[in-house]
């Protein structure tokens, strides 16, 4: 295992404090020091797949997972179907198609492994849930509800997973509180049919109550990436929009522990701030005469994972795209009882400021090429073709989808 040390603009934790009172979750408080030891993964290209010569179309590609037999799923958001290959990346089948029909879906975003086997589709809108059996075949679909709604979610599906034969699920939804109508966002525990076991953050306000919409801290609780489960139930997820911290409960909802961290957060230049809120615009429906407000200064933190050995992987917000030595995306590695592990600098495979990366395990990174560029091509055609004509001048752009190794 390689290593070496780099300075204080990466800033990491080998001293911690923690704190504590009794009506409070403890709090794991890392202090920045001037060089830390880095574990360097370099990104090898196992298999590649889109092109025009293939014997199946390739669209959008927005989530990946494997099986047991590490089998790839490859969801694709504008062809609403999922391509299976191989674990050396052999194309195998093609599974669900477009439509309202029994295993079809509408805007799928999500795909869910659940332990017994089998296959799960989120769609956002209208929220729904599609499962498929072992073959590929139909098994019935549920709906997320709310108790107070009165029905189930009127609203969107954000972010699932599955996790000891439950569902955890963000969405958001309309209440009806004292006879006015709420706008709710939940990340909760949910049964395999839909009904709400416990929530672990609930946000609520009157509709109408915030013309002002903050593109940074309005969803990002909620939005995949923005939580994980271990193994044992345990819920880490980014409930505060700025600083670097992740908030830990058990399976029930209790908050009992806070991880945080000395950070310098990145201010953002003119036409990124710019970029977000075309985007905010664009995905979530925000009206041309609603201000949209954009920090002048990114979160501290992009994105968390868990993985298979219940260490926390938190990846820290970072201006990749003016880096020239090959970093791919950094991470912060904490136990569960949220002392600092190491870091971990993942080396080759694109350019993380154009393309999105799904990890299929802990040694294996799905990476979909350009992906930013062509999702708002699919959310917003107006903004896509606006986006093409900026960054055509740019020289071609590689897409398709790759599968990476992750070695030391």
């Amino acid at each position: 295992m390689k290593r070496f040390t780099i300075g204080f603009v990466l800033a990491t934790m080998i001293s911690c404090s923690v704190t504590s009172a009794s009506d409070a979750p403890a709090v794991v408080k890392s202090s920045g020091t001037h060089s830390h030891e880095v574990t360097t993964l370099r990104m090898e290209e196992l298999w590649h797949v889109g092109g025009s010569d293939e014997e199946y179309l390739l669209g959008l590609v927005c989530d990946a997972v494997a099986d047991r037999e590490g089998n790839v799923y490859l969801l694709d958001a504008q062809l609403a179907d999922v391509k299976v290959f191989s674990a050396d990346g052999e194309y195998l089948k093609t599974l669900s198609r477009q439509g309202e029909g029994p295993g079809e879906t509408l805007q799928p975003r999500i795909l869910l492994l659940p332990e017994h086997g089998g296959l799960g589709i989120v769609q956002d809108f209208p929220p729904k849930i599609v499962w498929l059996n072992a073959k590929g075949e139909s098994a019935g679909s549920s709906t997320p509800g709310l108790p107070g709604t009165g029905e189930a979610i009127v609203g969107k599906i954000r972010s699932a997973k599955c996790c000891r034969g439950r569902l955890l699920i963000a969405c958001s939804a309309l209440r009806m509180v004292e006879g006015r109508p709420h706008e709710v966002s939940l990340l909760g525990r949910f049964d395999l049919q839909g009904s709400l076991l416990n929530p672990y953050l609930e946000i609520s306000r009157p509709m109408g109550s915030q013309p002002d919409l903050d593109a940074d801290c309005d969803i990002r609780p909620f939005k995949t990436g923005a939580w994980d489960v271990d193994s044992n139930g345990r819920m880490y997820s980014l409930q505060d929009c700025e600083p670097y911290r992740v908030t830990v409960q058990d399976s029930l909802g209790t908050r009992y522990l806070v991880i945080e961290r000395e950070y310098q957060r990145r201010r953002r230049g003119a036409d990124e701030m710019k970029r977000i809120e075309e985007e905010y615009r664009n995905t979530e429906g925000a009206r041309r005469d609603q201000n949209v407000r954009v920090a002048d200064h990114a979160p501290a933190i992009s994105s968390l994972r868990v993985a298979g050995n219940d260490e926390v992987w938190v990846h820290p917000d970072q201006d990749c795209a003016n880096r020239g030595d090959g970093v791919f995306a950094e991470y912060d590695v904490f136990s569960s009882k949220g002392e600092f592990v190491r870091h971990v600098r993942l080396v080759g495979g694109g350019n993380c400021m154009r393309d999105s990366w799904h990890f299929i395990s802990d040694d294996r990174v799905i990476v979909v090429r350009d992906y930013h560029r062509r999702f708002a091509a699919h959310e917003a055609p107006w903004a896509g073709v606006a986006q093409e004509e900026e960054t055509g001048r740019q020289g071609d752009r590689e897409e398709g989808v790759i599968c990476y190794s992750l070695r030391d």
